[in-house]
């Protein structure tokens, strides 16, 4: 039952997946550029901001 070295180091690639989308909504005194460009190296997703007034944020 020996298997061929050759065989058994083959790694299969994974599937090709579209790069998530994360959207985040506040205002611009809460969302800063800094920290979305941190998050999206730390997490390898793509960040949308949507600024709204604050009155609305609070709905």
């Amino acid at each position: 039952m020996s298997a061929d070295p050759a065989q058994m180091t083959r790694i299969a690639s994974p599937p090709h997946q579209k790069r998530r989308l994360l959207r985040v909504r506040g205002t611009d005194v809460t969302l800063l550029e800094e920290v979305r460009k941190m998050a999206v190296a730390d997490l390898g997703v793509d960040i949308q901001h949507e600024s709204l007034d604050f009155l609305t944020c609070q709905c």
